[in-house]
């Protein structure tokens, strides 16, 4: 929005879309449909009911006589034959009943002649879904699973049963110039009847009351209890300055694509620029923290500036909005992604859960933060209820599959990834973590079939398929292409391909090479160690192992048992860094002290830096760093016999 947009004043127009005086033919196509239908009812003259009726007479004198004189006979055949045996008969399985409050918000078309304004047609739907999931007395469908119904949906009657819901929102949106135009129409998805539509013709500023009337509309034809805090929420206005909720809703654009470098990068430069323009803009400040603190924990800049950022946005936000919803969860992720602590995150979450009833991100990080505190059964519980407001995000069933290996639940896992690829099929981490499942359970051959389905961009996967094959030139060919295209802000991944590069290099005998490699590594992850300003068990991990291809054991043993340190807390990652000892010890350190280790990493439930799961028998048979024990009587009995 333009600063020339912000000086005008308010001019308000409401149209009701059954006024006569509007006419069907401003209408979009989608808005006509029962129009029509009642139209065509009423047209219909008095003397084609006549002759329906004439014939409907005729054939049921056709249809009695016959019953009259054969109903005896059929009766008596049917008395001579003997009873049929009794078999039980199925039980009946339903579907879960839709409860008649619900209602999902699908995309709003941009009618503007500008096509780049549809991150503000999208911008008005979120606005008004975000409003709707804040009353608990509804179900309300998160945006991440009706954004999948872009075009003009064929049946509504499908969606519904699809998303579970009873009741749809759609809508349109058009910008021009000061003026934007808002067609919301409500449906019952069961019949495709129509319970309450409206125009609105607003100046830009006048945008939040719309979003607010077509709230609270909504909520009242679907009769759902509000509260006072609810009401207070569906009427408040979360800025006076229109260019900073532009760059807010900009913001939301970009944080929303992926959780890519560049992409939550610019999600931060226009939430940035929002609370700049604007700095009591609460939401965008809670924004702000969440974007600053996730590419804090993705190790894209790991800077204490960074660390600093999110903290100043998640206090501004509890300085202006203590008992806003957004603020609650922008803490839970703060103290989980920056301050490592479990157990504020969980207490954050759970405020959140209160002011939040139908928010599924909120769910999942819950059942992440469960999953972190050893709780999987409890995890699996909160991603089950965040699908019943998200039945249609592939990252649900990725995240039980998640903590279904990380429970050592590995066919059930696959089971779950493959809910997600009917989903997204073309998404290479899926393929790519359900070839580490089967690695996990020694099943090469399935792995080799997934990997060639896996982008280049997903090397984890093939490098540990080429290193249990004993295909070092293969590792080394393909780490040096990764390499010449990996982007700078991937520091801990280019640090840990160079770690992954120096023993595929000392494998082969080339010992110069390989000092090469873990010294470029080496000097990148001090650099990271050096400029991050928070707990970052992961570099440290990494910085262990270059210092072990390295020889270095002092060195490689202080940053492992640093690592075991930050990850002490965490029962899904302190596997992983224990692991991270035990690898060291058998490299350059203490054999029998890595046959101490192994018995309970075994049974553990976790994750692994290495694998993405626990460490398994199969992995001890498969993985060559192993291949020092393999003599040793203990270390046999552990790996199981060979398949």
């Amino acid at each position: 929005l333009g600063e020339c947009e912000v000086k005008h004043g308010v001019r308000l127009h409401l149209v009701n879309l059954y006024a006569e005086q509007l006419g069907n033919a401003a209408l979009p196509v989608k808005f006509r449909r029962d129009q029509d239908a009642a139209r065509l009812a009423k047209a219909e003259p008095a003397k084609s009911k006549f002759v329906r009726l004439v014939i409907s007479l005729v054939l049921l004198v056709f249809i009695a006589i016959p019953a009259l004189i054969f109903t005896p006979a059929i009766l008596k055949s049917w008395r001579s034959k003997p009873a049929p045996t009794a078999t039980p008969s199925p039980v009946p399985t339903t579907a879960p009943a839709i409860p008649e409050k619900s209602i999902a918000v699908l995309p709003f078309e941009n009618l503007s002649e500008e096509k780049q304004n549809a991150y503000f047609a999208d911008g008005i739907q979120d606005e008004i879904l975000t409003r709707l999931s804040k009353i608990a007395d509804l179900k309300v469908i998160s945006r991440t699973s009706t954004q999948r119904y872009k075009s003009v949906p064929e049946s509504l009657f499908a969606i519904g049963k699809e998303l579970g819901v009873a009741n749809i929102l759609e809508g349109s949106v058009q910008k021009s110039g000061n003026q934007v135009r808002v067609n919301v129409q409500l449906i019952k998805a069961a019949n495709d009847s129509h319970l309450w539509a409206e125009t609105y013709d607003r100046e830009l500023h006048d945008i939040f009351r719309v979003e607010t009337e077509v709230a609270t509309a909504v909520a009242d034809k679907l009769q759902a209890t509000l509260t006072g805090s609810e009401a207070e929420v569906l009427a408040s206005k979360p800025t006076g300055n229109l260019q900073a909720y532009d760059a807010y809703l900009h913001g939301l654009e970009f944080d929303r694509r992926s959780e890519s470098a560049p992409d939550l990068q610019k999600a931060a430069t226009y939430l940035e620029s929002a609370v700049k323009l604007d700095p009591n803009f609460a939401l965008a400040w809670a924004r702000l923290a969440r974007v600053k603190a996730n590419l804090y924990y993705q190790d894209f800049d790991i800077t204490p500036a960074t660390l600093e950022a999110a903290r100043t946005a998640v206090q501004r936000a509890v300085e202006l909005a203590p008992d806003l919803g957004e603020t609650a969860l922008a803490q839970g992720y703060f103290q989980f992604f920056c301050a490592r602590n479990l157990a504020l995150a969980h207490a954050s979450f759970e405020t959140a859960r209160a002011r939040l009833p139908n928010d599924s991100d909120l769910l999942l990080a819950l059942g992440v933060v469960a999953l972190h505190r050893g709780r999987g059964e409890e995890s699996l519980a909160l991603q089950t209820q965040a699908s019943q407001f998200d039945p249609r995000n592939p990252l649900l069933f990725f995240k039980n599959a998640s903590t279904l290996s990380a429970m050592r639940r590995f066919p059930q896992a696959r089971t779950e990834l493959d809910r997600a690829l009917v989903l997204s099929p073309n998404d290479s981490s899926l393929f790519a973590f359900k070839a580490s499942i089967y690695q996990a359970e020694g099943n090469l051959e399935q792995a080799r079939q997934l990997l060639d389905q896996v982008q280049i961009g997903r090397i984890f996967p093939l490098v540990r398929y080429l290193t249990y094959k004993r295909q070092y030139a293969d590792i080394i060919a393909t780490l040096r292409r990764k390499l010449e295209n990996a982007p700078s802000s991937d520091g801990l991944r280019i640090a840990t391909l160079y770690s992954f590069l120096g023993q595929a290099e000392k494998a082969t005998g080339d010992l110069a090479a390989a000092k090469s490699s873990f010294s470029e590594g080496r000097d990148l992850a001090l650099a990271m160690v050096a400029e991050s300003g928070g707990p970052q068990g992961r570099i440290h991990a990494v910085l262990a192992s270059l210092h072990a291809g390295l020889g270095a054991r002092e060195d490689a043993l202080r940053e492992a048992n640093r690592a075991i340190e930050l990850e002490g807390d965490d029962q899904y990652l302190a596997p992983a860094a224990r692991e991270v000892l035990a690898r060291i010890e058998v490299e350059i350190g203490d054999p029998a002290r890595a046959l101490d280790l192994l018995p309970e990493l075994l049974k553990e439930e976790g994750f692994s830096w290495f694998s993405s799961t626990p460490l398994t028998p199969a992995l001890l048979r498969l993985d060559p760093v192993w291949d020092p024990l393999r003599a040793d009587p203990r270390f046999q009995k552990l790996r199981g016999a060979d398949k």
